[in-house]
């Protein structure tokens, strides 16, 4: 989880995809899938179906889900691996919906949480 210590941050999108769930937002990028999890009920006005590119807003950051109790507004950010295009094995769209998580700070600067000034 990526957390903020300020209320509702935005977030934008730094590649382009198709938006597939508008919840969370998964974002299909082929052959990647980024879900944008415990945004901020505050939306943006996107839909299931539409095309995002780099810098556009996608949402903010929140508690929803089962981060309603969490002190601070958050991100739940992974990336997965489209099974479709892993031929690595067999693929089964009942059971390989979002498998073959990869850790995103393997593409992204992270820094430690300074828990002080939380």
């Amino acid at each position: 989880d990526l957390r903020k210590s300020r209320n509702e941050t935005s977030l934008e999108f730094g590649k382009n995809g198709e938006i597939e769930q508008a919840k969370d937002f998964n974002i299909n990028s082929d052959y990647f899938y980024l879900r944008y999890c415990h945004l901020s009920t505050k939306r943006a006005d996107l839909n299931v179906g539409d095309m995002v590119k780099a810098g556009d807003l996608i949402g903010y950051t929140g508690v929803t889900g089962n981060a309603e109790k969490c002190l601070n507004p958050h991100l739940h950010f992974e990336i997965a691996m489209n099974p479709r295009y892993n031929r690595s094995t067999a693929y089964d769209p009942q059971t390989n919906k979002l498998g073959y998580k990869i850790n995103p700070a393997l593409f992204v600067n992270l820094q430690a949480i300074d828990k002080e000034k939380q």
